[in-house]
């Protein structure tokens, strides 16, 4: 039987027990790891090129920001810091 949890830095595993009692982990791994309850975006004529997630509302402390580049509307890179 699979289990779903979350870790101390809140990312997700699955886990799984065999009958030999070995385990099988599988990580789901993302691009914003934190809780956020705001997202702010800045766009670039119709293309958003800055996601910030923030906790606290508008005004609060930012966890991550996205940064998007692009070819025409085709997005080349996404950018974490």
């Amino acid at each position: 039987m699979a289990q779903q949890i979350a870790d101390k830095n809140n990312q997700s595993r699955q886990m799984t027990v065999n009958e030999d009692g070995s385990i099988n982990t599988i990580l789901f791994s993302s691009l914003i790891p934190n809780k956020y309850d705001f997202i702010d975006l800045t766009y670039t004529g119709s293309n958003p090129t800055t996601i910030v997630y923030k906790i606290g509302g508008a005004g609060g402390i930012t966890v991550a920001t996205l940064i998007l580049t692009y070819s025409g509307d085709n997005v080349l890179t996404i950018t974490r810091s």
